[in-house]
């Protein structure tokens, strides 16, 4: 889990609304896209032999319960409904490679990147809709990325990584 730190309350200037978006909101909106990102649709062949997959969907009916069984609460801002659209980029690799849960066939070391780009909108969001922005990179079988970054509403967030693997 990444944990959120350094965020002043209401000093986001960049992208829409992202000044009325406190800690804890900014916190529980990157929570819940990764488990909305859960849902996206699985990439066709020709996606996952390539580096990048774009997906527009909406948050299927059980999410809402799917979601309070992890947390045990239901969702503040993206729920049932909600709409997700974004696109996930890798280099160094294939989107495939990356999703394998085998070994990928890269050699140790081999330096790796992901993003991934999400808008999503729900009339929960404050100001509607929200982007979230990630990147990670570093060599493939490293415990941790060398670099990780989470934009909200274009505004760099401060972020921790712990030690869980990368």
């Amino acid at each position: 889990m990444v944990v959120l730190v350094g965020c002043e309350e209401g000093s986001n200037t960049g992208g829409s609304n992202s000044g009325d978006l406190s800690d804890e909101t900014q916190a529980t909106l990157f929570l819940e896209s990764l488990m909305a990102l859960d849902e996206a649709p699985e990439p066709t062949a020709a996606e996952s032999n390539g580096s990048s997959y774009s997906f527009d969907y909406n948050v299927s009916a059980g999410y809402n319960d799917a979601y309070s069984l992890v947390f045990s609460a239901p969702p503040q801002y993206i729920g049932s409904g909600a709409n997700v659209e974004g696109t996930i980029t890798v280099t160094g690799m294939t989107l495939g490679q990356w999703e394998s849960e085998d070994d990928p066939g890269l050699a140790s070391g081999t330096e790796v990147s992901l993003t991934y780009n999400l808008t999503i909108t729900a009339t929960e969001i404050p100001g509607g809709s929200v982007t979230i922005v990630v990147a990670m990179s570093g060599p493939f079988d490293a415990d941790e990325p060398e670099e990780f970054t989470v934009r909200i509403n274009g505004e760099l967030v401060a972020v921790e990584y712990p030690s869980s693997g990368f």
